[in-house]
């Protein structure tokens, strides 16, 4: 069993930026994840932190958006 399934116990690693509009988001979805049995490990970090994890593909879930004209110096 993996982290995506609510029976193995392993969280689901799940990264989000640390700003309250990327929080408010996140929160909603980890509230989803946990009503449906999943244990969630949440980290947070800012945006030079996180998207570089996201391209080396470090984590389970990232509910965010990376957009070119924002985020491509990270």
């Amino acid at each position: 069993m993996t982290a995506a399934d609510p029976r193995s116990g392993v969280p689901l690693v799940y990264r989000r930026i640390d700003e309250s509009f990327h929080q408010v988001a996140a929160a909603v979805i980890e509230e989803v994840l946990v009503r449906l049995g999943h244990r969630v490990a949440v980290v947070e970090g800012a945006h030079p932190q996180m998207y570089p994890q996201l391209a080396a593909g470090d984590r389970d879930l990232f509910a965010d958006a990376w957009l070119p004209g924002g985020h491509e110096v990270y």
